[in-house]
């Protein structure tokens, strides 16, 4: 790999990619591509698509001029940016500027993150940038919830000489018992995960819900925007924790947020972004074989 330089990036990163991008977890296919535009020196990343290594090719094709670059998770043995990475980054990307994110993650939290830039077959530049928001602190792993017990001092009286010194044990058992107190853990709120997968003219919007509430669902609804332009889509009836629903955008930035409501429980929402989308044909219809169908 080259040397690179350490200047100062002018870098716009979305919230709500910034906010996907320190999820991301510690495995062999944690990367994918980045979308987004480059006006002079400024790169703005408006979405990304998680991939493994071997599509990024395909992948890279089908974003089109969206493609602004890649990222990976760091891992271990591949703390900086490898030369097969840099080698296939300038053959995707021979001109224009670009980027590379090398995500660190402490704790399960993608906190920072290595960035490299170039222009066109230039030099590389390299800055660290933090992923965590201003008024958020570091994140720490989480603690596994702790039964909170309550304990009273109970003084008892000094049982009477006739009492049998077995009735007496007895009776201090079950008074102890009966001071001690268990506290419960509340369960954890519900959560709402939302991803896009594109193939083709489609796009699959997946969810997956956590956390499922009693209480009856009152309603269910995806909102897409393509373009500017807004529709609902209805999922009441057809809704479950875990689906999937196929899409055919006719836009090239498509926006999905899923909103689902239950019987005296906060609403949940969830908003994902494809950014470059390009819209192909159809795939055709598989046309029976006759002779294949006499064979049968």
């Amino acid at each position: 790999m080259e040397a690179v330089c350490a200047v100062a990036l002018d870098l716009d990163i979305h919230p709500y990619v910034k906010g996907r991008l320190r999820l991301q977890r510690r495995q062999d296919d944690s990367g994918g591509i980045l979308l987004g535009t480059a006006e002079g020196p400024a790169v703005h990343i408006t979405g990304f698509k998680r991939l493994a290594g071997s599509s990024l090719r395909q992948a890279a094709d089908v974003a089109g001029p969206g493609l602004i670059g890649f990222y990976r998770v760091q891992a271990p043995g591949m703390t900086t940016l490898q030369p097969e990475e840099e080698q296939l980054w300038r053959q995707i990307l021979p001109q224009g500027r670009s980027v590379f994110l090398l995500i660190q993650v402490i704790d399960g939290i993608g906190t920072a993150a290595q960035v490299w830039t170039r222009e066109d077959d230039g030099p590389l530049t390299q800055e660290k940038i933090s992923l965590l928001d201003e008024a958020t602190p570091p994140a720490t792993a989480a603690q596994p919830a702790a039964v909170a017990v309550q304990r009273l001092r109970i003084k008892f009286p000094t049982p009477p000489k006739w009492v049998p010194a077995a009735t007496a044990v007895l009776f201090t058992l079950v008074a102890s018992a009966w001071c001690y107190q268990e506290i419960k853990p509340a369960a954890p709120p519900p959560a709402l995960a939302l991803e896009l997968q594109a193939r083709d003219s489609e796009i699959t919007a997946i969810w997956e819900q956590s956390s499922v509430p009693a209480e009856q669902l009152q309603s269910a609804s995806l909102l897409v925007t393509e373009d500017g332009k807004e529709k609902t889509i209805d999922l009441t009836r057809r809704y479950s924790p875990k689906g999937r629903l196929i899409l055919r955008p006719t836009g090239r930035d498509v926006i999905l947020t899923l909103n689902v409501q239950y019987r005296g429980v906060a609403p949940l929402s969830n908003t994902a972004i494809y950014v470059g989308f390009r819209p192909g044909r159809p795939m055709a219809p598989r046309t029976p074989d006759p002779a294949k169908k006499r064979a049968s």
